[in-house]
């Protein structure tokens, strides 16, 4: 008689989605405030894709008064608040706002005035929304060197020693030292290409944004 068969099954296991490197979050009270480039560096098919992005990330954070609470504000040469903490409280409503509501200004890249303007505007006060004891997080999107370098490292230093974390995405290489200098930790900038490849580092955000940072190495110098 034949030898009985068998047959064996090998299930490949599913990817890992983006939104599992949000899980991190829940159960934890996570502060974020957008800081995002507005300058004419970006050209009119990189916008839109900069909006979408941005509207991809929010929709796998999970959004609530007890969970995620994002604030965000936009820089060129001048400086526009957008929305506080307390304006939002669901992806849907967070979405629909940045897809209809935030315009291209095209000017500078003044990114030591749009961090000077988290303390002036009062950004992580409670009166603003901000949490006591939340993970508070800046996530500084750009493709440009900030004008002025030195003073950009100098406003980020003072907001990191009230307790604020930065991350940042960078558009383009070039920018990471530059940018590793205001995070104050190289290991938070995350760098594409391009801002049709942002969707590439989209997953290492979404966990930077959920974990407290692990290290505090400060860099050792500073670009005028």
């Amino acid at each position: 008689t034949p030898e009985p068969t068998t047959t064996t099954t090998t299930t490949t296991p599913e990817p890992a989605t983006q939104a599992a490197t949000a899980d991190a979050c829940n159960g934890c009270e996570v502060d974020l405030l957008l800081v995002i480039d507005s300058s004419n560096s970006i050209n009119d098919i990189g916008w839109p894709r900069l909006i979408a992005f941005l509207v991809s990330l929010v929709v796998k954070l999970p959004v609530d008064q007890s969970c995620v609470q994002i604030a965000a504000l936009q820089f060129s040469t001048r400086i526009e608040h957008l929305f506080y903490f307390n304006q939002f409280h669901t992806s849907e409503a967070l979405s629909a706002y940045i897809q209809n509501n935030i315009t291209h200004l095209k000017e500078n890249t003044n990114t030591a005035g749009a961090l000077d303007s988290i303390a002036s505007r009062g950004y992580f006060t409670e009166a603003n929304g901000a949490r006591p004891g939340s993970l508070k997080n800046v996530l500084i999107i750009t493709d440009g060197r900030p004008d002025n370098q030195g003073a950009a490292v100098t406003s980020a230093k003072t907001i990191r020693d009230q307790g604020v974390n930065f991350i940042a995405a960078a558009i383009g290489s070039a920018l990471v030292d530059a940018l590793g200098q205001v995070v104050g930790d190289a290991s938070r900038v995350f760098s594409a290409r391009s801002y049709k490849d942002l969707t590439t580092i989209e997953s290492l955000l979404l966990s930077a944004v959920c974990e407290a940072p692990t290290t505090t190495a400060e860099p050792t110098t500073t670009t005028p």
